[in-house]
């Protein structure tokens, strides 16, 4: 069960941070060094969240909305059209971005766990 709570956790701090990231990163409250660092927390907490936090269940689910994100992200430069919405699109963007540093990590070693898995199973 310790497990379990180090993935919700790990899931619920990321998201919190990404928002906050999100948040501050366009107002330039921070500096750029910073930034990285707390860029590479949200990295971390992706590969706890891959380790420990995908639901057995709900695997298929996962990967599939994991990857339409990432590939949304990607080919439709969703970043990039966040950027433009009046006003609130630089937040929506760096909100975005940093998801992004979450999922990508996060699906990552998700698949390479479960590869690993099917790779063990007799």
């Amino acid at each position: 069960h310790m497990d379990k709570r180090i993935g919700q956790y790990a899931f619920i701090g990321s998201i919190l941070l990404a928002l906050v990231l999100g948040i501050i990163t366009p107002m330039a409250v921070i500096n750029q060094q910073v930034s990285e660092w707390l860029i590479s927390i949200l990295v971390v907490l992706g590969v706890l969240v891959g380790f420990f936090n995908v639901p057995e269940k709900q695997k298929k689910e996962y990967f599939v909305a994991a990857t339409v994100l990432i590939i949304a992200a990607g080919i439709g430069q969703s970043a990039n059209f966040l950027g433009g919405i009046v006003y609130a699109g630089e937040y929506l963007r760096a909100i975005f971005q940093a998801l992004l540093a979450v999922v990508i990590p996060a699906v990552t070693v998700a698949t390479l766990k479960e590869l690993w898995n099917m790779s063990m199973a007799k």
